[in-house]
Formats: C-alpha cells, sequence, structure tokens
C-alpha cells in the first residue's frame, strides 16, 4: 500500500522515520517559528527574522579564531544563520568551535548534506549506489542477424537489451527517433557470456545473437546501470538508511549533543549529485518493481520512452547533447515518461525527503532542500516535495528572478501553513565584485512577490587563505569573475549591511505572518523548471500572458498532491477556506514550460477532485482543454472525456480560448482580486491575514523576465537590476538592464480596519490619512519608484499599532498625512484646496506660496573619499595580501559627476562622503517643509540633514525632510558605499577584461522640492 504523507497544516510533516538512536532531550521547539509582529518587533527584528548566509571557508588553512572572527561579524552585521560546507568538510574541532561560538551569538548554524557519507568514502559500485541508465543503440536491416558483444560501459549492469521496429523503413541517424512500441522484444535473457559484477550481481557483459524480422530497420537498445555521483540511491530507504547510519556514527562522541543543541538544519543543494536536491537519476536497486506497483505495468519494455533529452539527468550518465531519442508511434512516450515522473517523485519523497528529516528531527535539526535544477531535464515535482518538506528553498540563479517560477513552492506552504520559504541569493554569473546592495534588493523584492519570505546570500566567504589574493576568498580562490558575491567585510557596501539586513528581516517577518490568502488557484501537474538561461521557451514562466498579473490577481499552482490535503476542500465557496482561500480554480492548458512532459494534461484523479469542488460551488475556468491524462493507459482519456463533460456542464464551470481571456471571465464570475488597481499595473501583490490585520507586501515591478543565455554577458545569469546609465561597458553588452517605471495609482484591497504603511527599511509603522472605504474594501493611493516596494495593513485592532483616528477621503491637495496628532494636507504649490474628511466635513485651505524647488545636481559640493586598495602590491598572498588601505581623497564638485568621470576618483572604489548646502528663505517656517530626491545613487547611501539622520529608501532614494530643515543654510551629507570592480578593473586583468566599469556614487539629479502643509483635523 502507498504510503500516505500527512503534512500538517502548522507545518510539521507526519510521517515514518528510519530506526533512530533513542536520544533523551527537551521537547523540541517549533518547527519554523514565526515572531508575532508588533510596532516594536518591526522596529527591531529579532534574530529568528534575519538573513541567513551561505558560509564558505577552506578548512585545510581556516583557524578558529578566524571562524570566531567570521562569526561575531556576522552576528554584529544581523545575520541570523550560518550554512557550512561547500566550501569543505570542516573538521570535528572547527564544527566544535563553530556550534559553540555560534550557540553564544544564537546563530544557527546548518551543515551542508555530504555528497556520499559524511566522514566516510563511498564506492559508486555498492549495491545501493545512485544510479541512471545508459543507451547504447545498434541498428539492424530487416532480416539481418546481429551478432557480437553487446556495447556500453564495460562496467555498467545490463538493465535490458530491447529490440524495436522503427516506423520508417529505415531509422533516422539522429532523433527523435519514431519506433513502434508494440514490436519491442526483450532480449535480455537471450544473452550469453554473461557475469554477475554488476550492481545486485547484475551482468556487466553479454554476447547478443539475434536475428530481426524483415522489413523495416530495427533499433537495438542496450540499457546499462551506471553511476549516478559515487552516493547512496535517493529512491529506496535502504539507501536512505545507509545516510542516515554514517551521520549516527559522524555525530558520534559530542558532535550531535553540539548539533542538537543548536537547533539548526541539514541543507541539499539543488544540483542533481551535489548531494541529492533533485532526483534525475533514473533507475535504482528496486525501480522495476516499484514502477510495476506504482503505475501498474512493466517500465522496461518502454524504456525507450526515457532516451530523451528531457530525461537526460544533467548530462551523467544520460543522453549526451545531440544525441539520439526515441519516441513511440502510438503517441505513448510522453505517458511514459509521465508515469516514471510521478513514480520517481513518489519514491524521492517517500523513501528519502520523509525518513531523512524524521531522521533529522531526533537531532532538532530540520531538511532544507531545493528541490530544483536548471537544465530543462525532468526532475520531481516541487508542489510534492514542498508539501512535505521541513524548509523549501529556491535559488535565484536557476529561479532567474521570475516571480512566477518561484510560485510553485510558495503554493504548497500556502496550503500546509508552512512559514518558511527561502532563498539562495544573489549569484550573478561573472558578477564578483560587480554586484550591488540595491541589485539584490530588486532580486528578493521579485522573490517576495512569489511567495519567498527569507534571504541565504550566495556567497559569505571566509578571507584570508595562503592562496588568496587581495581583497581575499571569493566564490573561487583565484578568480575575480566567478559568480557574485562576497557578502562580507571585504565589500566597501557592508558598511550598510546591517542595515539592509533589517530590512530583509523586516520584510521576512510580514511575510510570515498569519495565513496567506491567494486569489486563485491554478492546476499544475509539471516534472521541469528550467531556469532562463536553459530553456528554449521565450522565458521561464508558467503563466505566460501578463494580463492577470497585471489586473491585480494573485495565484497559487495547485495538483493532485495537494487536493488530497485534509483542508483542500471546499465551504463557503473558497477552496482551502481556512487558508490560502482560494476564490476560483483554473485549469490552463498553454502552461510552460514546453518540456515538462506532463504539459496540457489532466489526470483522472484531479479531473475528479476538479468536479467535486465545482459541485461544492467553486468557480472553475477552463484555459484551453486538456489533451488528455498523461498517463497509460491510453483508455484512460474515455475517463477523462466523460468526466469533462460534466464538469463543463455545470453553471460555474467557464472556458476560454487563451490566458489573456481570464481576467474577463473572472470578473464575470464576480471574482476579484484582493488587490486591484484602478487600472492594469505592474503591481505584484502578496497577501497575508493575522488575528485582524491583513498585510500587503506590493512591488512595482521593473523589468519581468530578463532574456536568459550563459554564452551572451549582460543577459541572464549575468544581468545587474541597475539602470543602463549605471554601467560604462567596452567590450561586453550593458548587464545593467533594469527598466520600467515609477507607479502611482489607486488600490483597492480587500479587508477591514484602519491603514498603516510598515516602512521596511525604517522600522517605522504610520497611520495612512487618506482612504476610502466601500463594502470590505479599503482603497489607498499607492505610489513606488521602479522595482520599489511597500507593506500596508489594513488592521481592525487599534491596539496593534496605534490608533489611526480621523481621515481624509478626498482632496485637491497633492497629498494628506499625519504628523502627531494633527491630520495635515500638503502642497507643492500656491491655491485653493477642499479636503473632504471622514465625517463628511469639508475643509478649503489657502496655501499663499511655495518656495520654487531647488536643483542640487549643479551645486557645489564637498566629496571626500576613501579610495580602498591592497596595502601590499597586488597579487601578494595571504593575509597581507588581502589587506586593506583606505586612502583619502578629497575633491571640490561644481555639480555631480560619477566617479569614473573624476580624474581623482577614476579608478577608486571604496566610500565616499558628500557634503552641500541649500539656503531656504527667511519665511521658512513649521508649516514648510520638503522632500529630497537623490535620482542615480551607487550604491549603499546614508542621508544627514543639519546633523540629524534622515532614512531613506534605497531604492526610490527619496526622503521627506520636513522637520530637519529651518530658514537659513541648510546642510545635506550623502555617505556612498561602493562595490570593489572599478578598484579590480585597475588591477586584475580578467576584471578589466569583463568590460564593466560602474559609475559610482551621488549622480543625481538631486532636487529639493518644497511643500507647505496645513492642518485639516486634530485627534483629541
Amino acid at each position: 500500500m502507498r504510503q500516505v504523507l500527512i503534512p500538517v497544516l502548522a507545518g510539521v510533516t507526519v510521517a515514518a522515520s528510519l530506526q533512530a538512536p533513542a536520544a533523551a532531550h527537551h521537547a523540541d521547539p517549533p518547527l519554523n517559528p514565526v515572531t508575532a509582529l508588533t510596532a516594536a518587533t518591526f522596529a527591531d527584528p529579532p534574530q529568528n527574522d534575519m538573513p541567513w548566509a551561505r558560509w564558505n571557508f577552506p578548512p585545510a588553512t581556516a583557524t578558529i579564531a578566524g571562524l570566531e572572527a567570521d562569526l561575531q561579524d556576522a552576528y554584529d552585521h544581523n545575520i541570523g544563520g550560518v550554512e557550512i560546507g561547500q566550501g569543505g568538510v570542516p573538521t570535528t574541532e572547527q564544527l566544535t568551535a563553530i556550534y559553540q561560538k555560534a550557540d553564544k551569538l544564537g546563530i544557527k548554524v546548518s551543515l551542508k548534506a555530504a555528497n556520499g557519507l559524511p566522514g566516510a568514502t563511498y564506492s559508486a559500485t555498492d549495491d545501493l549506489a545512485r544510479r541512471t541508465l545508459a543507451v547504447s543503440p545498434q541498428v539492424v536491416d530487416g532480416g539481418a542477424t546481429l551478432s557480437g558483444t553487446v556495447p556500453g560501459s564495460a562496467t555498467g549492469t545490463i538493465v535490458a537489451v530491447l529490440a524495436y521496429r522503427c516506423a520508417a523503413a529505415t531509422c533516422p541517424a539522429a532523433g527523435p527517433i519514431a519506433v513502434d512500441r508494440s514490436s519491442v522484444r526483450d532480449l535480455t535473457g537471450t544473452l550469453t557470456g554473461t557475469n554477475t559484477d554488476g550492481y545486485q550481481d547484475g551482468s556487466t557483459a553479454g554476447m547478443l545473437t539475434w536475428t530481426a524480422p524483415a522489413g523495416n530497420q530495427w533499433t537495438v537498445l542496450t540499457f546499462r546501470a551506471v553511476p549516478f555521483g559515487a552516493q547512496p540511491e535517493t529512491l529506496t530507504r535502504a539507501g536512505t538508511k545507509q545516510v542516515t547510519d554514517a551521520y549516527d556514527a559522524y555525530f558520534a562522541g559530542g558532535l550531535g549533543t553540539l548539533v542538537r543543541r543548536n537547533g539548526g538544519d541539514f541543507f541539499v543543494d539543488s544540483h542533481a549529485s551535489d548531494p541529492w536536491g533533485a532526483p534525475e537519476e533514473l533507475w535504482s536497486s528496486t525501480m522495476r518493481s516499484d514502477f510495476r506497483k506504482r503505475a501498474g505495468y512493466d517500465l522496461v519494455p518502454g524504456l525507450a520512452a526515457l532516451v530523451s533529452p528531457t530525461m537526460a539527468g544533467a548530462g551523467l550518465g544520460g543522453v549526451p547533447a545531440g544525441a539520439i531519442s526515441y519516441e513511440f508511434s502510438d503517441g505513448s512516450a510522453d505517458r511514459i515518461r509521465s508515469d516514471f515522473n510521478r513514480v520517481r517523485s513518489d519514491l524521492y519523497t517517500e523513501n528519502r525527503i520523509v525518513p531523512f528529516q524524521g531522521w533529522a528531527h531526533t537531532y532538532n535539526m530540520k531538511l532544507r532542500l531545493q528541490q530544483e535544477d536548471g537544465p530543462v531535464t525532468s526532475i520531481g515535482d516541487q508542489l510534492q516535495t514542498s508539501s512535505v518538506l521541513d524548509r523549501s528553498e529556491y535559488e535565484s540563479l536557476t529561479g532567474s528572478d521570475q516571480t512566477d517560477l518561484y510560485r510553485p513552492m510558495a503554493s504548497a506552504t500556502h496550503l500546509t501553513g508552512n512559514s518558511w520559504y527561502s532563498t539562495e541569493c544573489c549569484a550573478v554569473l561573472n558578477g564578483s565584485y560587480l554586484e550591488t546592495y540595491q541589485d539584490a534588493v530588486v532580486r528578493m523584492n521579485h522573490e517576495f512577490a512569489g511567495g519567498v519570505n527569507r534571504i541565504v546570500y550566495h556567497i559569505r566567504p571566509y578571507v584570508d587563505t595562503p592562496a588568496t589574493t587581495w581583497p581575499g576568498l571569493g566564490f573561487s580562490a583565484t578568480s575575480k569573475v566567478s559568480f557574485s558575491n562576497a557578502w562580507n567585510r571585504t565589500e566597501p557596501y557592508w558598511v550598510d549591511a546591517a542595515a539592509m539586513n533589517d530590512y530583509f528581516a523586516r520584510n521576512h517577518q510580514v511575510l510570515t505572518q498569519g495565513d496567506a490568502k491567494v486569489d486563485v488557484a491554478v492546476y499544475l501537474r509539471n516534472y521541469s523548471s528550467p531556469a532562463a538561461f536553459s530553456t528554449t521557451d521565450p522565458n521561464n514562466r508558467h503563466w505566460q500572458d501578463l494580463s492577470l498579473q497585471r489586473a491585480g490577481y494573485s495565484w497559487d499552482y495547485l495538483d493532485e498532491n495537494l487536493f488530497e490535503l485534509p483542508n483542500a476542500t471546499v465551504s463557503h465557496g473558497r477552496l482551502a477556506a481556512d487558508g490560502p482561500a482560494y476564490k476560483a480554480l483554473i485549469f490552463d492548458q498553454f502552461l510552460y514550460p514546453t518540456t515538462n512532459t506532463a504539459r496540457g494534461t489532466l489526470t483522472v484523479e484531479a479531473a475528479t477532485d476538479i468536479l467535486r469542488y465545482a459541485r461544492s460551488g467553486l468557480p472553475v475556468v477552463f484555459v484551453g482543454t486538456p489533451t488528455g491524462t498523461g498517463q497509460m493507459p491510453a483508455s484512460s482519456d474515455a475517463t477523462l472525456s466523460k468526466l469533462l463533460g460534466q464538469i463543463f456542464a455545470r453553471r460555474n464551470v467557464v472556458r476560454v480560448a487563451s490566458e489573456a481571456a481570464v481576467p474577463s471571465a473572472l470578473a464575470e464570475l464576480g471574482i476579484h482580486p484582493a488587490t486591484e488597481p484602478a487600472a492594469p499595473a505592474t503591481l505584484q501583490s502578496v497577501r497575508r491575514a493575522d488575528r485582524g490585520t491583513d498585510f500587503y507586501y506590493l512591488y512595482n515591478q521593473g523589468v519581468d523576465a530578463w532574456p536568459g543565455s550563459t554564452a551572451s554577458y549582460g543577459k541572464n545569469p549575468s544581468n545587474l537590476y541597475e539602470e543602463p546609465a549605471a554601467c560604462a561597458t567596452t567590450t561586453v553588452a550593458n548587464p545593467c538592464m533594469a527598466t520600467g517605471g515609477a507607479l502611482d495609482t489607486t488600490v483597492t484591497l480587500e479587508g477591514d480596519g484602519a491603514p498603516y504603511v510598515l516602512d521596511a527599511f525604517t522600522g517605522e509603522i504610520t497611520p495612512i490619512a487618506q482612504y476610502t472605504r466601500k463594502g470590505g474594501t479599503v482603497t489607498i493611493r499607492v505610489r513606488l519608484a521602479r522595482d520599489a516596494s511597500t507593506i500596508i495593513a489594513l488592521s481592525t485592532d487599534s491596539h496593534r499599532f496605534g490608533a489611526s483616528g480621523p481621515h481624509v477621503v478626498s482632496t485637491t491637495a497633492d497629498s494628506a498625512i499625519r504628523d502627531g496628532r494633527d491630520l495635515v494636507v500638503r502642497a507643492s504649490e500656491a491655491g485653493t484646496y477642499t479636503t473632504t474628511l471622514d465625517n463628511g466635513r469639508r475643509v478649503v485651505t489657502r496655501i499663499p506660496s511655495v518656495p520654487a524647488s531647488v536643483d542640487l545636481t549643479g551645486a557645489d559640493w564637498s566629496l571626500t573619499a576613501k579610495d580602498w586598495q591592497p596595502a601590499n602590491p597586488y597579487g601578494t598572498t595571504g593575509e597581507a595580501g588581502t589587506a586593506t588601505v583606505k586612502k583619502q581623497v578629497g575633491v571640490a564638485l561644481h555639480g555631480l559627476k560619477a566617479w569614473p568621470d573624476i580624474p581623482e576618483l577614476a579608478s577608486a572604489s571604496g566610500i565616499g562622503y558628500y557634503t552641500t548646502t541649500v539656503t531656504l528663505p527667511a519665511s521658512w517656517s513649521r508649516a514648510d517643509g520638503a522632500t529630497l530626491d537623490l535620482g542615480r545613487v551607487t550604491d549603499t547611501f546614508t542621508l544627514t540633514v543639519n546633523g540629524h539622520a534622515v532614512a531613506v529608501d534605497q531604492i526610490g532614494a527619496s526622503a521627506d525632510l520636513g522637520p530637519y530643515l529651518h530658514a537659513g543654510a541648510n546642510t545635506i551629507a550623502v555617505r556612498v558605499a561602493t562595490t570593489l570592480n572599478n578598484r579590480l578593473a585597475a588591477l586584475d586583468a580578467a576584471v578589466r577584461n569583463r568590460g564593466v566599469i560602474q559609475n559610482y556614487g551621488l549622480v543625481g539629479p538631486v532636487v529639493l522640492s518644497p511643500y507647505r502643509q496645513e492642518v485639516v483635523a486634530t485627534t483629541h
């Protein structure tokens, strides 16, 4: 009987686990604790919400003192967890010191799961070793005899020798090759000269003599099981037990106690064999019997279907690029592939994820895993895996910053109530020392909009190694142009890391509150999620048309596995009413990628669920028509057809021809988005509902999906989310490609209560002064710069964020705000303005004059820069080689310029301090104020006005200076921190040849825009 996996809605998975050593310890804390959001916790987020970082260090040369100093620096800059193991396997002494220091600091430690076995070697020839299939074809003329040794690897275990008649008279030399599935001859039992040298005493050798029937040519395929990395197999529990037994031995002697006390997690990377993040192997020790039991037929006669680029297994023993592939002339190959993908996903989930995770819990550890990979090859079902995982994780490199690709994992966590969804961010190909912090913010805004809630930095390297040159170890010990980035003290912008990590932590805190609320669910049965730089599709979105997104709708993806969850029922017209509360279900025939073997199909199991939902009153929209069940036997299509007839006959089921027609269809069904802009917009949203408060994360997306190409620099994954003018290029395409526009619109939000804005950069929570209510909705004005985000809360709890008081319904002034107990309107021009309050009272305000805007771009500025350079000749290695000297340079600027245009700073990287003075008229009073727009600034920056620190949005680069200005001379100071790219370009040939110089500094335009405000109401 198939094991039933029951993801508990609080995020804890109940499932059988392997036998683990008995351990007496205190009750485990919650699986993934959530911080209760208050004004205090939002202002000063606890470590629970802080980012994590992949911490790479070379165990052979890292010192205990150096590791402890690195941990202290991480803590000081608001890093809440470190993931170790990619740089090598630490010694027991190092791990002991790390755990002890981490515990003192409250930092969680993540151990990267070993590629093979921890503390031991593993033989790829073990009977439980992970394996895949390699195929060797031979063509035989009809009526001819094939005689000789079967081809293939001399050490590969023969699984099957199969003969198929080609559909054409002559078998094509290259794929896809159509063969007749019904013609298959299993010749395995006719082999002579076999041995017992292979897996489970299988044969690695054999002689074949066979005469093909007359007629068309035949192809004879020899399938061999070959190693898929040197590690235990993932598809059997016996293989998993080898792993957990080895860890039990590894943790003996005190290490296990440290691990249990810290309560961190195991991390499994995305790569299929590093160690086992995605199931891409095509065989196991029990695959034939497992497949027969689960799919109901023998896989071996159909093995030719697995010889396909979509099943290639990342090239490890799979089909080489450009090699042959096979299709069955009856069209059944994709059905077999989809059946195989589902069985393999079941086996991977039930035999590796669940038992390993259950075992990890005995050490108070969780399992964090990236169930994705970059190539187009088939993997497991992300929805299934994420529904049982402790901690799902994606990565920006393969997600390619495409919001839609992050949705499947988020969907599973939404439905199960799991609060953890992290991302490995923000690796940029060839982007070392080039990526900016602003770029990381934009990438995370993309991912937050897709349901991710925690950043795990790629990477935080240890600085000093004997072979390292300035500025220190990066992703590579020698190359300065490999994957970004060095998120540590070697980068000038690290001076702002604590504040930036507070920004990420506040977003995390909001995005884990209560339950996710999502507008609609979309059926997605998918086994392929390629990165943008791998796919041949237009992009790597699942849902291609942007109309649904721009109309404001949010959506999740669901499949058969999630339909079977206990809360996936319909009540009061909502699916999973106590969770995401989907208002409708959509089937879309045209979902991408095209490499998905199940694309456009609908299983009988899922159709039965959809019919049940429709009968319970859930609106359903069909885009196109299912192409079949995508399963064997083909006769199951007839059953599906009958079910579809019943579904289509229902009045709450609507059929449309394209994705573009879906928003209108939903509107006709009376279904509106929870976040509804006044007109189609680039706004994306995430909604969380918690104890009388609805939290809305709103993001104004710039570039939707940048074209991918690993062959062309500047495209994904070597792009940067900086505007093109921020980079000057010589020999390459410009990697700076942030495009799009600012957003200024009204947005209607579902929910009751008063609206507040939560500023993730400052930590401030402020009541919104102007809004309207209607029928359980609140309408507010949203103004966002390109790629900027904001957080809005609608709360019925007056004690949570403070009383809101009276509010403005409408005004002809520029805006309305709260200034302490006063409700005021602001205007940037003289005039008479009318304001209507929520009690119906109309207030007329006369503003006699407002000073003109002041463009400070061409003003005189004093710039003092600290130019970071190697303290010793570039190329010096070791600790002396990584030492930095910060040479001070003073420049008087008559108008702002980028650093490369300032001779004294042409090759400089570091930190610059700008000051200027602006004189305001003697008539300036408390009723006057101004906003300051800084324009383009690269990279991180701070703002001080008359000695007062002013928090400023790092993306919008604007701030309200009202409380800090006065009549007469006012001093404005801006501190800017950069990357190290420009200095390295002057020192390192590889960086110079990369051909990118960044236009650092405060460039502008810098504009001070005065306003005058007048009180229209006061809270007593």
